[in-house]
């Protein structure tokens, strides 16, 4: 016999957990009269933490669908799309392979059946009018939010887009890019020639033998404009920029923030290059507690893990971390090849404050939506 579980996602945003399915699961587990019968009980989830505990999740085996290559992704944009034209539109135009490669791009990080959730949505939910859309099947902007709240599910990472209008690398005024960031005039200069230069001209900078910039701290007062900074670098680049969440990221069960964390880096990944924010990363950039109990034990784990994330020469993504407090962080933490640049960032002076306030009152800048 085989019993198949759904929907058991807890429906208020605190997800408070059903006892009674968290005992059954485990008189499951233990049952005679099921392993001997070979009987099979599925539960199919899309937030296993609102459904079980984690010392119940440790008990039993968890699949996860393994994230799409480009060629599957491309694959699956190509039949989705031209399936949907068919039977939904009752048109006979194509997808072309131009939309295609974008779509690929900005999807990727997705498994397939994600994949099909967010083409599918994009394409009945927005409003089909060939006249404002000439040039693509699907609203590029509808995809990018979709993508955005399937990885924002997860509670670890929140994901933002850059503008979909690419601009010549010439072009220094940049839709969300620097433009609106008022003041710090020689930071933005510092950031545009040591690191945004070096990126967009990768094989220049090889062959002068320049290793890229793959790990920046920016350290300063609370609320001097860190992560609008980041963001804005993200959008210099043009790729994706991933929040960390890490107040989800810790747990009182033994081994789950390192299984937490591994999710993150494997995401973050294959979602690069992208910007991977951690705001705060003094949290867990020191080997805080010698003690024995599980909460040392977990933070311990984490910090290891993000040492061997920095320091790996195959990584593709940009951690950019921020910290009011650099003095609490641990100098294998800052050893060159894991933090690179290391830029303060201080209150606005005068002149910088009128620029934020311009910006803010819509008389310079370029504002998204």
């Amino acid at each position: 016999m085989i019993l198949i579980l759904r929907n058991l996602e807890s429906a208020d945003e605190i997800h408070h957990k059903d006892v009674n399915l968290i005992n059954a699961i485990r008189s499951w587990i233990y049952d005679s009269q099921i392993l001997d019968s070979k009987s099979l009980i599925i539960i199919f989830t899309s937030d296993l933490d609102s459904v079980i505990d984690g010392n119940t999740s440790n008990l039993i085996p968890l699949i996860k669908p393994k994230i799409s290559s480009n060629q599957e992704r491309r694959f699956t944009i190509r039949n989705t799309v031209n399936n949907l034209l068919k039977k939904e539109a009752g048109i006979s135009q194509k997808i072309e392979d131009r939309e295609i490669n974008e779509l690929e791009r900005i999807t990727s990080g997705l498994n397939i059946l994600q994949l099909k959730s967010v083409l599918i949505e994009t394409f009945l939910t927005q409003e089909y009018r060939k006249e404002e859309l000439t040039d693509r099947i699907l609203d590029i902007r509808e995809v990018i939010r979709g993508k955005a709240n399937i990885v924002k599910r997860s509670k670890l990472l929140e994901i933002y887009e850059p503008s979909p209008i690419k601009r010549e690398p010439s072009d220094k005024k940049r839709e969300g890019g620097f433009e609106n960031v008022g003041g710090y005039p020689n930071v933005k200069e510092y950031i545009e020639r040591n690191i945004t230069e070096a990126i967009e001209n990768k094989e220049a900078a090889n062959k002068l033998g320049a290793s890229l910039i793959k790990g920046i701290l920016f350290f300063g007062p609370p609320g001097t404009g860190k992560t609008v900074l980041s963001k804005a670098l993200a959008e210099e680049i043009k790729i994706p920029f991933l929040k960390l969440n890490t107040e989800n990221l810790f747990s009182k069960y033994l081994g789950e923030s390192g299984k937490r964390f591994k999710e993150v880096i494997q995401i973050c990944d294959e979602m690069s290059p992208a910007i991977v924010f951690i705001d705060e990363i003094d949290r867990f950039g020191k080997r805080r507690g010698e003690s024995g109990d599980s909460a040392a034990e977990e933070t311990r784990r984490v910090f290891n893990q993000i040492l061997e994330w920095l320091g790996d020469e195959r990584r593709k993504a940009i951690i950019i971390g921020t910290t009011n407090r650099p003095k609490d962080l641990d100098n294998a933490f800052l050893r060159p090849g894991r933090i690179d640049e290391k830029i303060p960032i201080f209150f606005p002076d005068e002149d910088a404050r009128k620029a934020i306030l311009k910006i803010h009152l819509g008389m310079i800048g370029n504002k998204r939506e």
